[in-house]
């Protein structure tokens, strides 16, 4: 999903609730909910856009810095401002809430810390009230309401397409007060009244050349075999004809059958327990999630080759709704083991490289028959145990294989291939709206930023570590933040200590959990 579909939408929704006739107080309300929408994806500050609608009514002040709450206490700090976003609460530091800053002046805005300290000084008159929560479902129904109301038909289409995709892509979930099971979904009714604005309006009726946002396809959705409960309410949110009774009635069907599927797990946990057992892997963990339909097994081995003495990692994942089994390949090298100065250990989560291990197939096309919509391997868990076993034989062999291949590629690429495409070379990759071709070692642009920081630091390149740092602080947004543990408890950090002249060790790379 284009983020920056994301923030035109909600641009989009200010400009139409600016010609409502909504009152003050409820137009502050939705707009803050709305901001806060927008900041659960990574996307850029736009709050100035609607600047001079968003100060008439309060939402916002344009102030001297010098009216910063701590102004005066912490005089050094705001002598030495280098960044867009500086603390609320100085004393706090990192724990700390943010507050926009340029040019001289500072941008608080309404539901911040600061605006509420603010207010304690009798230095926001307007605007006192608490922001109240809006449930994402219904503000995505209010907004879908507020834009039918003004005719305005594309932004009727892009709330649902939102909320379509961050589901799809799970950025909405049971968080969000969204239940887990689709027996939860037929009997809420904000879900209910969704779908009733679905169906009325034909929210998913709408051409590609009318919208930022990528229009999901149903058929493509319930492709890869999806548990019941998915597949239930895929046809809930996409399916306008089906009736929910009918779609409720299916849902039981599909499960049913699957429960019939159960006793076909234990001849799979026994196998792949012999396959790691006759391997010359060792075998660490076999875990079980509490609703039973995911399984897991992690076994290691050192290898050691010309070029690196590294610890591989294989995780073989059985998801029993999906019918499906993937195996996830994980590297501790040794190089970055010693830039952070650890020794090889059985902490998976150590690893510096990850990748499904199928991932280093060439496309081919009998081999993509055998994988659902997600690259993982089916399963035939309907039909007699000899059949799985004849299939796990066969998923075992491609895995063979693959022996070596993926540390040979890392071997290849780190650290000379790596570091000698340039930075930016990098970041187009990750703002390229097209689908990446090549080979990606690392995933993420935070390891790939904090990589090269480690690096120039070492080179004894400061300013350049700095500016790289500069411009990750730019794409990040304040949920990200707050939220991200990586970010508060490894890269701040290191990022702080570098800033004071020193060369710490390398922390560990970017993991969101």
């Amino acid at each position: 999903m284009s983020y920056h579909a994301i923030e035109n939408l909600i641009e989009s929704t200010i400009l139409i609730i600016e010609k409502s006739n909504l009152s003050i107080e409820k137009q502050r309300n939705l707009i803050y909910n709305l901001y806060q929408f927008q900041n659960r994806f990574d996307t850029s500050y736009t709050t100035l856009r609607c600047f001079p609608f968003l100060e008439k009514i309060g939402f916002i002040k344009k102030l001297p810095v010098k009216q910063h709450p701590d102004f005066n206490s912490n005089p050094a700090y705001f002598a030495s401002i280098e960044e867009n976003w500086i603390s609320s609460k100085i004393n706090l530091g990192d724990e700390s809430d943010v507050v926009f800053y340029e040019d001289g002046f500072i941008f608080p805005e309404y539901g911040s810390d600061t605006w509420k300290r603010l207010i304690e000084e009798g230095k926001w008159l307007e605007a006192k009230e608490e922001p109240q929560e809006i449930p994402i479902l219904n503000l995505i129904s209010t907004g879908i309401e507020l834009a039918e109301k003004y005719k305005e038909k594309s932004v009727m289409h892009d709330f649902y397409l939102a909320f379509l995709n961050a589901f799809l892509e799970y950025d909405i979930s049971s968080d969000d007060g969204i239940p887990n099971d689709i027996e939860g979904w037929i009997n809420n009714g904000d879900l209910l009244n969704l779908r009733e604005l679905f169906i009325k309006y034909s929210l998913l009726s709408i051409k590609k050349t009318e919208t930022e946002f990528e229009i999901p396809s149903r058929t493509n959705e319930l492709l890869g075999d999806p548990t019941p409960n998915q597949k239930a309410k895929i046809e809930f949110l996409m399916d306008p004809k089906k009736t929910v009774e009918k779609i409720y009635a299916s849902y039981l069907k599909n499960k049913k059958s699957l429960e019939d599927i159960a006793e076909k797990v234990q001849t799979i946990e026994k196998y792949i327990k012999q396959k790691i057992d006759s391997s010359d892997f060792n075998f660490l963990s076999n875990e079980v999630s509490i609703n039973l339909k995911s399984h897991e097994w992690v076994c290691f081995k050192d290898v050691k080759t010309k070029l690196s003495n590294s610890r591989v990692f294989n995780k073989i994942t059985l998801e029993v709704e999906l019918k499906s089994i993937f195996i996830e390949t994980y590297v501790q090298y040794d190089l970055l083991m010693k830039w952070q100065n650890l020794t090889a250990n059985t902490y998976i989560e150590d690893a510096h490289f990850k990748t499904s291990l199928f991932e280093l197939i060439p496309y081919d096309k009998e081999f993509e028959k055998k994988l659902n919509i997600w690259g993982l391997w089916l399963l035939p868990l309907k039909s007699k145990d000899q059949a799985i076993i004849k299939s796990l034989e066969e998923f075992f062999t491609y895995v063979n294989n693959l022996e070596g291949e993926y540390l040979t590629k890392i071997e290849s690429e780190f650290p000379e291939t790596f570091f000698s495409k340039p930075y930016q070379h990098y970041i187009n990759i990750f703002e390229s709206d097209e689908p990446i071709d090549d080979f990606l070692l690392i995933k993420n642009l935070y390891s790939i930023s904090l990589l090269f920081i480690y690096k120039l630091v070492g080179e004894g390149k400061l300013t350049e570590a700095l500016e790289i740092n500069n411009q990750m602080e730019e794409r990040l947004s304040d949920r990200f933040r707050e939220t991200i543990p990586w970010y508060k408890n490894s890269y701040l950090p290191y990022i702080k200590a570098i800033k004071k002249g020193k060369k710490p060790v390398l922390p560990h790379l970017f993991n969101k959990d």
